[in-house]
């Protein structure tokens, strides 16, 4: 069953739609949610889950991928195709590769079953702030790159790059601390406001290859993302 949907938003809240099958495991969700002030809807399976996105507008998405009709990934897919709508995945499925086949599709965090309800409203709000922040003003460049912190864009030359909300903020981090060079420990912490405990390193590796592939910067020549062998990243202007 699908629970009601809200429409709007409100000062207590942003919208959030939970596409989980397990009903347990949903109510589990959506309380913890609407404890922290979140407008929430659920949709049990990805058909559900596509109109309500369409219709409902909703400010991010915690998705199951192992839904009734499909596999998750497939819905992830199908979303970023037209929309950067922020997406949690929140699964069972915690092998390694599985984390970076999710990453690789476009989701900007991924934390696996069993997990803390808290946690996983921690990382939602993390996303969401950086959304809705007041960003600076001043535009950034990196090389040919137009770094814009309020809009939220990025563009080469005259070029748009549509970037997902943990890669764009991978990359204004970055190119606001020019020269520095980051470990993944450290990035995990600034960006995705992770430990390597919580959060696994590869997310970092992933963000970054993706990063670079949208920004076309050759890994064994990069022009806009360096690695400094055996410590982490960094990137100069």
């Amino acid at each position: 069953m699908t629970t009601a949907t809200h429409t709007g938003k409100t000062p207590n809240g942003l919208k959030i739609l939970v596409v989980e099958d397990d009903p347990y495991t949903r109510e589990v969700i959506l309380v913890a949610l609407r404890a922290a002030g979140f407008l929430c809807t659920a949709a049990e399976s990805s058909a559900k889950a596509a109109n309500i996105v369409s219709k409902l507008r909703p400010d991010l998405v915690v998705l199951d991928l192992g839904l009734p009709d499909g596999d998750g990934i497939s819905f992830l897919k199908s979303l970023r195709v037209s929309d950067d709508l922020p997406v949690v995945v929140c699964t069972g499925r915690s092998a390694e590769h599985e984390v970076i086949k999710g990453l690789d599709i476009g989701a900007d965090d991924y934390i696996t079953k069993p997990f803390s309800p808290n946690e996983l409203v921690l990382r939602i709000r993390n996303i969401l702030k950086r959304v809705v922040s007041n960003a600076p003003e001043a535009l950034l460049t990196l090389g040919d790159l137009s770094i814009d912190p309020r809009a939220r864009t990025v563009t080469k030359g005259k070029t748009n790059i549509k970037l997902t909300v943990c890669e764009f903020d991978l990359l204004l981090f970055l190119a606001s601390n020019p020269g520095i060079v980051y470990p993944r420990e450290q990035l995990l912490l600034h960006v995705w406001r992770a430990n390597s405990q919580k959060g696994k390193v590869a997310t970092v590796t992933e963000h970054v290859r993706r990063l670079r592939k949208k920004l076309g910067d050759d890994p064994a020549e990069p022009t806009y993302i360096k690695v400094v062998r055996g410590i982490g990243y960094r990137v100069d202007r």
